[in-house]
């Protein structure tokens, strides 16, 4: 391959990529791995739905491959994530501070494909991250009960809702999920979409 053909090629992907990204096409680009050999990625896009809040950015969904590693993303104000990732089994893992987690174990997947995620809804009032609601998250909230923003004791891990108060709606929102454990539930991912998968570039 000449100089000019691989120049070619190279913008050819960089301007698929920015497509991919920005939504306008759901071709998944191959891009060669650090072994030399050409990669075919796929994509998990889902929902997380934080309880009791308008604003579901910031939860993040992490993959972990067997041999590709560990691969993350974060939610936008919707709750929807995009994640990338070349072909591998993954344990997945949806969570966000002050909420119980939520796990997918052993999902193989293929190089081409988009797979749509069930949406999660993560159960607030976790504060301590133990994996259980239990009376040490009631106390912490309690003990801080009444305070906001500016305030010298008002610490944000027990506004559970992220209203800048800690007042009835959290307690009541870490009671109703009182004794709950992670990993909360989380549906089997629906069949993959196939996509329209170029032929693995020749690279010399």
């Amino acid at each position: 391959m000449n100089k000019s053909h691989r120049v070619i090629v190279l913008i050819g992907l960089l301007l698929s990529m920015l497509l991919l990204t920005l939504g306008f096409i759901s071709d998944i680009v191959p891009v060669r791995a650090s072994d030399g050999e050409s990669t075919i990625f796929f994509i998990y896009t889902g929902t997380i739905d934080l309880q009791r809040r308008d604003d579901d950015s910031g939860a993040n969904i992490t993959a972990m491959g067997g041999s590709a590693g560990a691969f993350s993303a974060s939610t936008k104000a919707t709750g929807y994530y995009e994640l990338t990732l070349p072909a591998d089994t993954y344990n997945l893992t949806a969570d966000m501070g002050q909420y119980l987690k939520g796990e997918q174990i052993d999902r193989p997947c293929l190089g081409g494909v988009v797979y749509q995620l069930p949406t999660i809804i993560l159960l607030g009032g976790d504060v301590n991250d133990d994996c259980t609601i239990n009376i040490l998250d009631l106390a912490f909230m309690g003990a801080r009960f009444g305070t906001s923003t500016g305030d010298t004791d008002f610490d944000p891990l027990a506004d559970i809702n992220a209203d800048g108060t800690v007042n009835i709606l959290d307690l009541t929102l870490a009671g109703a999920n009182f004794m709950q454990e992670c990993p909360v539930d989380w549906e089997t991912p629906l069949p993959p979409t196939p996509t329209n998968t170029p032929e693995p570039y020749p690279y010399p």
